[in-house]
């Protein structure tokens, strides 16, 4: 019987545009030959009302085929036709047995051991099966080591693109095993059982893979690796990844071993337990992977260059023995590193991101990210490492610093919310609930922040942001932060030409941000940066708060002197319990218009002519005209 004779033998479905496979007569006549062939020799007659007549061949052919014990006794026995082999070791019948039939055509195929069997007289005894277990190739699954076996398995399995399955229960004992292209994989319930552990991964997996569950078991080190993806085209309904070891080096790793992007790669559920870089995915095109379970883990998700991706639900809990707070050793890590805007069109929803040692959700890099949306993404405890964490943001996105115009564009977070962020970590700066940094279009609705196991304040500042353009922020809720609700740094550096100290583009629409602290912590500040690098001012521009509530601290809002401002207008609700005071509750320099219910304490603040401030402890309506406050 000969295969269809396309490019890849096989038969593809057509569309109103392209045609499918024409099925010519000489296949269907060999088909049919194939099939008489089986009725003749159990001597069936053919009837076409009869749809059992095949089923009904083989097994009287079965039935009254010779029987030897097991394989080694195949290969010495002597004949043609069929037999049945009732086990594959004598030890054990019932498992890996199964009908042969004698090819007397063939004299070149090697034994495989398992569904080509060689006789002592040449014979090649084939197997009579559809689909192969890893029983059929002697594999008992108990726990030895049985690599050469496994892999043999799944060669002959993917050159006869036959499904390979493996028995639950099992454990199949491993150094390392290559997956090969167009493997088909059943293995629910069954474990890999990696023997020791190495710095090789006990798994590759090729191109077009699919299989249902991969649960793996290593004893891990420091320098274990778990599982590489190496094609593209790969769906695996599962991973399960455990070392028994915390600390282990990487869990699993998706990467071209060449140095071209992966496509189509598809994971139902990944559950990785001890292993402190645990899912990596670098140069990854379209694709998704759900259900994420991490445990024990240093850096949790790690991004490059990845693209057209989807990862819904994950949870990643408790840092590693390893952890020390250092950079990058965040829940999720994602970086361009190819080019600019290799890394784009992410979507996370319904994430869990606990005890980062550092920042919780981190984007940075030197080079562009675009098109990233969060859903229902939350951050816990990050900067989880005490007094040596060098941050602990919840959420952070910072584009490039050192050379200009290398901006992360369009991040949407939607009802995502920050809580118990580390307060004792060095630079209160890099410890805030959302920071935003070298950055054009960011829009937050919904989000929330708060304290749970934190004794005082839920961070340092609640949104921070530095040389952004095109922010929206969108009826968020930010409590019991002990600084700013709203932090704009406006400076340049010399050093640092990305930071160009512009924040063009500030429309803050309702929500409600509360200070825990009620001395020298305005709600919202814009201020320079008074850190030695820092070279200058810069300007701000396009400011829009419409109908914001803000509460706490020593003033609403306050506007450094040496920044340059222009278009700023506040409309809000402000109270800081205070009837008194040396201060207004708006300082600063005063290029800004107000619409503003407030406490009028201090001395007289200026503004732009044109503001309205309703004195919230007297009721009195004051209006700014000829750069005087006119009571009306």
């Amino acid at each position: 019987m000969d295969l269809i004779q396309t490019p890849d033998n096989q038969f593809v479905d057509g569309t109103r545009r392209v045609p499918g496979t024409p099925v010519p007569a000489w296949w269907l006549n060999q088909l049919q030959g194939e099939l008489f062939s089986i009725l003749k020799a159990a001597g069936i007659e053919p009837d076409k009302a009869d749809h059992s007549q095949v089923l009904s061949a083989i097994k009287t052919l079965a039935e009254s085929a010779s029987q030897v014990s097991s394989i080694d006794a195949l290969r010495q026995y002597s004949g043609s036709g069929y037999v049945n082999v009732n086990g594959y070791y004598d030890t054990a019948p019932g498992i890996g047995g199964g009908l042969f039939v004698a090819d007397k055509a063939d004299k070149t195929t090697a034994d495989n051991g398992g569904t080509v069997i060689v006789a002592a007289d040449g014979m090649r005894w084939k197997r009579q099966s559809e689909t192969v277990s890893a029983a059929d190739f002697g594999i008992l699954g108990d726990g030895s080591d049985e690599t050469q076996k496994v892999q043999t398995a799944l060669n002959v399995c993917a050159g006869e693109r036959k499904p390979l399955g493996f028995t639950a229960g099992k454990n199949y004992g491993i150094s390392q095993i290559s997956i090969p292209q167009f493997s088909q994989l059943s293995a629910a319930g069954a474990v890999f059982k990696k023997l020791a552990a190495s710095e090789q991964p006990c798994i590759n997996i090729n191109s077009d893979v699919s299989v249902d569950v991969l649960a793996v078991n290593s004893p891990g080190s420091a320098a274990d690796r778990g599982v590489r993806v190496l094609g593209s085209n790969v769906e695996i309904g599962k991973i399960e990844l455990k070392s028994d070891a915390k600390g282990s080096n990487y869990g699993v790793h998706l990467q071209s071993s060449i140095g071209i992007p992966l496509k189509n790669i598809k994971i139902g559920a990944a559950d990785i337990t001890n292993y402190d870089a645990a899912l990596m995915l670098f140069g990854v095109e379209g694709g998704r992977v759900d259900n994420i379970k991490i445990k024990c883990y240093r850096t949790g998700v790690y991004l490059r260059d990845v693209g057209n991706y989807d990862f819904n639900r994950a949870h990643l809990s408790e840092k590693s023995p390893n952890a020390e707070g250092a950079p990058g050793q965040n829940g999720l890590l994602v970086e361009s590193i190819g080019g600019d805007y290799t890394t784009h069109d992410l979507t996370f929803a319904n994430w869990l991101i606990e005890d980062a040692a550092e920042h919780g959700y981190r984007f940075g890099g030197q080079l562009g990210i675009r098109d990233v949306s969060f859903v229902a993404c939350v951050s816990k405890m990050s900067g989880n490492h005490g007094g040596t964490s060098s941050g602990g943001c919840g959420f952070k996105v910072l584009g490039a610093t050192s050379v200009a115009r290398h901006r992360h564009k369009n991040f949407k977070l939607t009802a995502c919310h920050v809580e118990d962020v580390n307060m004792t970590g060095g630079g209160i700066g890099n410890f805030a609930g959302y920071m935003f940094s070298v950055v054009d279009g960011v829009t937050m609705t919904g989000c929330t922040l708060g304290k749970k196991r934190n004794a005082q304040y839920s961070c340092w500042d609640a949104v921070s942001l530095e040389s952004v353009t095109n922010i929206s922020l969108n009826g968020n809720v930010m409590s019991d932060f002990q600084r700013q609700g709203i932090r704009v740094v406006s400076a340049v550096y010399d050093r640092f030409p990305g930071w160009d100290g512009l924040l063009d583009g500030l429309f803050v629409q309702g929500g409600s941000y509360q200070n825990s602290h009620n001395q020298n912590a305005p709600v919202v500040f814009f201020d320079t940066n008074a850190a030695p690098e820092a070279t200058g001012a810069g300007t701000v521009k396009n400011v829009v708060f419409t109908g914001v509530n803000m509460r706490g601290g020593m003033a609403a809002i306050r506007t450094a002197d040496a920044i340059t401002y222009d278009n700023l207008y506040f409309d809000f609700d402000y109270d800081n319990g205070l009837s008194s005071g040396a201060t207004p509750v708006i300082p600063g320099k005063g290029d800004a218009y107000y619409n503003a219910r407030i406490p009028w304490i201090g001395y007289s603040p200026t503004a732009k002519n044109g503001s309205t401030i309703i004195d919230k402890l007297t009721g009195t309506v004051r209006v700014r005209r000829n750069n005087t406050w006119v009571t009306v």
